[in-house]
């Protein structure tokens, strides 16, 4: 992934680096996984969050590999945002 010019938001908060192709496959992903992702997430259950990872990783690679980085650093409320503006 890359940061692009419009990084940052008009309140000075960084926004995550994000691609088209990440974008894309985020917003592919069905929503029964990010049901299961949200709810991993609102319980900080990290296995749980790591098994929905795994497993859309092997269709969408940029967007699973993006929530295994973010879920390895709990950064559980990133996630939980990056998914509530794609679905």
């Amino acid at each position: 992934t890359y940061f692009d010019e419009k990084s940052s938001q008009d309140d000075g908060t960084k926004r995550l680096p994000t691609a088209n192709i990440l974008d894309d496959e985020l917003g592919a992903i069905p929503v029964e996984l990010k049901e299961q992702m949200i709810s991993a997430c609102s319980s900080a259950d990290l296995d749980s969050l790591l098994d929905v990872v795994e497993c859309l990783a092997q269709k969408y690679p940029e967007a699973g590999a993006e929530l295994q980085e973010m879920a390895s650093n709990l950064k559980y409320d990133d996630i939980l945002k990056l998914l509530k503006e794609r679905s």
